[in-house]
């Protein structure tokens, strides 16, 4: 789990904050055009390790699934990715199996009420 939800860190989270924050080359050793590179090619990672897997860890939802997906709504939010759009049939699936469940639903209603 914990290996996942690093993963979901650095593979997109930062990708996704530091394009966000239009860090240019010169003063970071990521590259702002690789940025969008980075997270696609993550998300092309994880689509293949879900194409024999329902969950990103074991038979249920665990703290892996969520930190992933949340880091994917966050790029959803931000129109970085768009799961309609998406080739990557398997996140796709995956992704909306997630945030359909009531917890998830739940969560983002009391994040966005909050805001």
């Amino acid at each position: 789990v914990d290996s996942w939800v690093q993963f979901g860190w650095t593979a997109l989270e930062v990708p996704l904050a530091a394009s966000k924050q239009s860090i240019s080359a010169s003063s970071s050793n990521i590259s702002a055009t690789n940025i969008p590179a980075d997270f696609f090619s993550a998300t092309y990672q994880l689509d293949h390790h879900l194409k024999s897997n329902a969950y990103i860890v074991g038979h249920s939802v665990t703290n892996a699934d969520i930190a992933i997906c949340c880091a994917l709504h966050e790029a959803v939010s931000n129109k970085v990715w768009d799961p309609r759009s998406s080739e990557m049939k398997d996140v796709v699936c995956w992704y909306n199996g997630i945030v359909n469940q009531e917890f998830f639903s739940l969560a983002l209603l009391i994040i966005n009420s909050a805001t």
